[in-house]
């Protein structure tokens, strides 16, 4: 068994407390480092997650919140940040680009595009990351009473 502690992997301190944290995915029980695209393309898939002292990352369509998506565009990099407004279900989208859940909701997204960075906000319920070792790839899903089961219709 693989034991992660937050400090590690925070990068904050007392002063500047880190607004969110990044972990590898794992196959076998070792990190998966690098991945290879059958393209030959490599990448580091990993999956995070935004801490308490980042504010509120509530997210719905029609309402801005300028603190999430300064954050997620730090986050995200040169990746496209594609939200989904969720809603208590068994639904997942699997995306080719950035605007692949535009408008949409739901409670999870698949992609096996690199450049993509699925996203979904969790409160009391619970965030669920999968990356497939094979064809590469990954998504995030928000799993909660109502939703239990989603990570099935995510694979």
């Amino acid at each position: 068994m693989v034991r992660l502690k937050l400090a590690d992997f925070s990068g904050g301190d007392a002063e500047n407390p880190a607004e969110f944290v990044s972990f590898p995915f794992y196959k076998g029980g070792s990190p998966i480092d690098v991945w290879r695209s059958p393209q030959g393309k490599e990448y580091s898939p990993r999956w995070g997650m935004t801490l308490r002292s980042a504010g509120s990352m509530r997210f719905r369509w029609n309402e801005s919140n300028p603190l999430r998506d300064r954050l997620l565009s730090k986050i995200a990099g040169a990746r496209s940040v594609v939200p989904v407004e969720l809603i208590h279900s068994k639904i997942v989208y699997e995306v080719e680009n950035a605007y692949g859940t535009n408008g949409r909701t739901g409670d999870g997204i698949v992609t096996a595009n690199p450049q993509l960075m699925p996203v979904v906000t969790v409160a009391d319920c619970v965030p669920l990351y999968v990356f497939d070792s094979v064809s590469g790839a990954f998504g995030a899903v928000h799993s909660g009473w109502k939703g239990t089961g989603i990570v099935g219709e995510a694979v």
